[in-house]
């Protein structure tokens, strides 16, 4: 009998990477020493992974993980995403999730339960044929003009 399992890649890696050790290891390999050793690895923690948009539109992440900060009640996650297949528009579906997190943060903020906004790395776990990956993760690679994220304020008072 001939059995095909859809996905085997994204199967063994959600499997794997449940397990909180074999993640704290994958993730050490896969970010700067630096990045590292901000984190207190002791409070990492699977997140739920799914955030619901007011266009009832789901986001997912394939596996979020929350963890704080060395010396500071911040929190900061770390966003796996497996690709099986080339997406020259990754870059903006993560971007997806970063704002779906932050908007979350941004409610408790309004509430004063929670101080900061948190710390997110992303990182795409691809197990496609097509090597080397043949677009920008960079969201900034993707068009030829592109949006500034920092915003000049222009004061009309004295």
């Amino acid at each position: 009998m001939n059995i095909k399992i859809h996905q085997p890649h994204d199967s063994f890696l959600r499997r794997s990477l449940t397990n909180l050790e074999i993640a704290k290891d994958m993730l050490k390999s896969c970010i700067s020493v630096d990045l590292a050793e901000r984190i207190n690895w002791n409070t990492l923690e699977l997140t739920n992974k799914s955030f619901a948009k007011e266009e009832l539109k789901q986001i997912h992440g394939d596996i979020i993980y929350r963890c704080q900060s060395k010396g500071k009640k911040a929190y900061m996650y770390l966003v796996l995403e497996h690709q099986s297949t080339p997406d020259r528009f990754l870059p903006f579906r993560i971007l997806g999730y970063d704002v779906a997190l932050m908007e979350q943060h941004l409610e408790q903020l309004k509430k004063g339960k929670n101080k900061y906004l948190p710390d997110i790395t992303n990182i795409c776990v691809y197990g496609g044929k097509e090597t080397p990956y043949p677009y920008s993760l960079d969201i900034y690679g993707q068009s030829k003009y592109f949006i500034n994220f920092y915003c000049p304020i222009i004061f009309l008072t004295n």
